[in-house]
């Protein structure tokens, strides 16, 4: 089986060209959730497959 891959905000900001501010919405709205948040730090991490996945949404969409 292949490992997840999990991408930081910074990445998900910069390969989908969002600001951190429209991320920070996506999760509010439960439209692009991370997959773990590290409890220490906060720090959210996304499964690149999902954000492969919202972006591919997005761009079929009208």
């Amino acid at each position: 089986m292949g490992e997840e891959v999990l991408m930081t905000s910074r990445e998900v900001c910069r390969y989908c060209g969002f600001s951190k501010s429209v991320l920070g919405r996506l999760d509010r709205q439960e439209l692009l959730v991370p997959a773990r948040r590290l409890p220490a730090s906060g720090r959210r991490l996304y499964r690149e497959s999902e954000v492969a996945a919202y972006m591919d949404k997005l761009k079929s969409s009208p």
